[in-house]
């Protein structure tokens, strides 16, 4: 595991960061070193974990915005079955950011997957339909906020 990584982590105050559904941002920082792991089995059960801590049923809140670079980055080197959870905790992400969401997280949440799209793009001809769909949605997702302002 890699100190860089737990040194970012432990750089967030966490407990600012918050979630409709309340589930506490404290626990995020080992969700997502376990993310990195070497075994599949760890990543995988705290993607399922971090989707209900920072995207359950599809609300999200201001952790989110600590979050996404952390899962953005890890997208790059996950195998398919944790991307495909990493990118529908992404979609969650970008289906919050509509206009209409004015708190300001959803601002810098919008900002921060914009800023991603490219990385997004590249999962397009992807020959997993999962990561496939995923990645086409959330970049849908975002265009859509950006052309309709007032949904």
């Amino acid at each position: 595991m890699s100190s860089d990584l737990k040194d970012r982590l432990a750089s967030i105050q966490w407990h600012e960061f918050t979630h409709p559904c309340g589930f506490d941002s404290k626990e995020i920082p080992s969700l997502l070193i376990d993310l990195n792991s070497n075994s599949n089995a760890v990543a995988l059960q705290a993607a399922s974990r971090l989707w209900n801590v920072v995207s359950h049923q599809g609300n999200v809140g201001s952790n989110s915005v600590p979050t996404a670079p952390f899962l953005i980055e890890r997208l790059a080197t996950a195998p398919a079955p944790l991307q495909v959870e990493i990118l529908d905790i992404l979609y969650q992400f970008a289906s919050a950011t509509h206009f209409s969401n004015t708190e300001s997280w959803a601002h810098q949440l919008r900002v921060i997957l914009n800023d991603n799209v490219a990385r997004f793009t590249q999962f397009f001809d992807s020959t997993d339909e999962d990561i496939q769909s995923f990645s086409e949605l959330i970049v849908e997702s975002l265009i859509e906020a950006e052309l309709k302002p007032d949904r």
